[in-house]
């Protein structure tokens, strides 16, 4: 019994089909970069020589491009390429920027993918009381307040002597 073309997953007159590359793509290890909210990072990209066809992702919005109109709204300001390198740096980083960015560049004819994970670290409110309360002029006006309850304490103090002398002086009179 003879099968079918559709039987055997092959077609009459179907042709090879040859797909070439024209490029090869170079994938490089993800790399982890911890942030803190407000503050600044650099998620690194090491290019040869910077060419025009740079470009940094998070999921499918794009954070940087040299045409910047394409630069999504909540990164446009926020965003710089680092002076002779592809390295992003990432202004005031919200807590929302925390994922995975790919910077894409190109060179010698090649196209690079590299893969940064970033983790945003928000601080700690009762970290960030302690520190304010042990800051230079918390401390001194804390000083300061001991001084002035050590004042009060020794006039206090001899206040209450002054007080038995003078009870002893009119008991013995």
């Amino acid at each position: 019994m003879n099968k079918t073309p559709s039987q055997t997953g092959m077609c009459r007159n179907s042709l090879p089909v040859v797909i070439t590359l024209l490029f090869s793509v170079c994938v490089s290890e993800c790399t982890n970069v911890t942030a803190t909210v407000g503050g600044n990072v650099i998620l690194p990209c090491n290019c040869q020589n910077m060419t025009s066809l740079i470009s940094w992702q998070r999921d499918y919005t794009i954070v940087y491009n040299v045409d910047r109109e394409q630069t999504a709204l909540q990164y446009r300001d926020r965003t710089t390429i680092q002076e002779n390198s592809c390295s992003l740096i990432l202004s005031q980083v919200h807590a929302s920027d925390n994922g995975v960015y790919t910077c894409y560049y190109e060179e010698e004819e090649a196209f690079f993918d590299v893969y940064i994970t970033l983790q945003v670290t928000v601080p700690d409110p009762y970290v960030q009381r302690a520190q304010v309360f042990w800051s230079v002029p918390a401390v001194s006006v804390m000083c300061g307040s001991l001084v002035v309850l050590l004042i009060w304490l020794s006039v206090w103090i001899i206040k209450r002597q002054n007080r038995r002398n003078v009870s002893k002086l009119v008991l013995s009179a």
